[in-house]
């Protein structure tokens, strides 16, 4: 349900963010932004991404960028 993504931020530091699943497991990866009728998206992921709760940082990680 959930996926780590590493991220560039400020003065090009990797920190993690992390994800709610919008995607099929067995998706094929297109590389590319998913579309509004993307079959690879789920019906839950097309909510979360409308609404972009799909992605969050954990709050160690807002509280040291600043």
């Amino acid at each position: 349900m959930f996926f780590v993504q590493d991220r560039l931020g400020k003065d090009r530091q990797v920190f993690q963010i992390h994800k709610f699943r919008t995607m099929r497991l067995d998706a094929p990866g297109y590389g590319l932004k998913p579309d509004a009728d993307d079959e690879r998206v789920t019906r839950v992921g097309r909510i979360l991404r409308r609404t972009s709760v799909d992605e969050f940082h954990s709050s160690g990680t807002c509280c040291a960028a600043r």
